[in-house]
């Protein structure tokens, strides 16, 4: 048996009604993702007003570390505080978040998608053989949350 770390998250913000923009902010995730080996579901809500991101990830922790640490933002002070712990691999693979997300941010004139605490993530730790999701899948929606309408 393995250990796996799964986050739960969600965040209300605007964000873009532009399958074109949103294609960058997904494709940072995408990337973030797949560079950390987790696997799990993402959601992006297309909407100006203020859907935002709802997701479930799991992977090796020290990997689900890492990604909370790029969702919260570059001026963070968590990310602050462990930088010193993160070795070249890892600042890479932030780097390269940020200045995707930046890159969004910019083109759909909305403040960068970080999330604002580490309690906004739910973290618990799960014990199999087998992964706990087939796959990574990133999604742009109309809604993170179904409201069964």
């Amino acid at each position: 048996e393995r250990s796996f770390s799964v986050i739960l998250f969600y965040k209300y913000a605007p964000l873009s009604d532009d399958e074109e923009k949103m294609a960058l902010l997904r494709t940072a995730m995408q990337n973030l993702c797949s560079s950390l080996n987790l696997t799990g579901r993402i959601l992006l809500g297309m909407s100006s007003d203020a859907e935002g991101i709802n997701g479930t990830l799991a992977g090796k922790k020290e990997d689900v570390v890492t990604c909370t640490l790029a969702m919260l933002g570059r001026n963070n002070e968590s990310c602050a505080n462990n930088e010193s712990l993160l070795d070249h691999h890892y600042r890479n693979i932030l780097e390269v978040f940020w200045r995707q997300s930046e890159e969004f941010s910019r083109v759909a004139s909305v403040p960068p998608l970080y999330l604002d605490t580490e309690e906004d993530f739910k973290w618990s730790t799960v014990q199999s053989s087998e992964d706990l999701f087939p796959d990574l899948n990133v999604k742009l929606v109309k809604e993170i949350i179904s409201t069964g309408g």
